[in-house]
């Protein structure tokens, strides 16, 4: 973790990224794996665990990439109680 960062630790703490699989998705799960979080993606797209698995490994953090449909209130009622 570089200096500007220490301040601003994440460690420890859950981050539930919507879009997760996306460009932008994916630059905020990268902001706060860094921090030392752990981001959880939430995205349609289906390679939304190969990106949480990179990001895995590329950061040293757990992270978890969840298929959800966040216009579906059972798709997100299902991913919590799986």
């Amino acid at each position: 973790m570089n200096n500007s960062l220490k301040k601003f630790s994440l460690e420890n703490r859950v981050a539930i990224i919507t879009g997760g699989a996306g460009l932008l998705g994916v630059q905020h799960a990268e902001a706060i794996a860094e921090a030392g979080g752990i981001p959880v993606l939430w995205d349609i797209n289906k390679d939304v665990s190969k990106v949480a698995a990179k990001i895995s490994r590329d950061y040293k953090v757990s992270s978890l990439g969840m298929i959800v449909d966040i216009t579906n209130h059972e798709s997100i009622v299902m991913n919590f109680f799986q």
